[in-house]
């Protein structure tokens, strides 16, 4: 449990510092979005989706690069990411929790599930939404013929 929670923690930290927006965590998978809040469709709307998405794999390459070892266990993630609408909300009255759902969410989901460990896998929609800059980082394995 204090590993789980140091863990969180520092993703919690890195997130924070880069705006990409905390969803939930379920079980050992850390869930978070970018272009979720009002502050991100104005920076949308102002600078592009890029400039948005950008921040999400900065923060995805400062978790992959804390990836020491902690407590003796060697570390590794395996990120999932992917572009396209949501509908979110907050669901239930009793521990309500602000949820995203949709296709891009799944989608995310099986990126991860099908991805290698150490790096951060996306398909071409997110592909054509990246930056020269993000497309030429080592992290990143794209699971298309972009």
């Amino acid at each position: 449990m204090e590993f789980l929670n140091s863990t969180f923690t520092m993703m919690d930290l890195i997130c924070a510092e880069h705006a990409v927006t905390k969803i939930e965590t379920v079980g050992e998978e850390y869930v978070c979005a970018v272009g979720v809040v009002p502050e991100d469709e104005q920076e949308a709307k102002d600078s592009g989706h890029t400039a948005v998405l950008g921040r999400l794999i900065q923060a995805a390459a400062e978790i992959l690069a804390a990836r020491k070892p902690k407590m003796g266990l060697p570390v590794t993630f395996k990120m999932g990411m992917h572009t396209g609408p949501v509908v979110a909300g907050v669901i239930g009255q009793k521990l309500p929790r602000f949820r995203l759902f949709g296709d891009t969410v799944n989608t995310a989901a099986r990126m991860m599930q099908k991805g290698f460990s150490g790096s951060l896998q996306f398909g071409p929609e997110a592909w054509k939404m990246m930056s020269l800059d993000h497309r030429a980082m080592q992290l990143l394995e794209p699971i298309c013929s972009c």
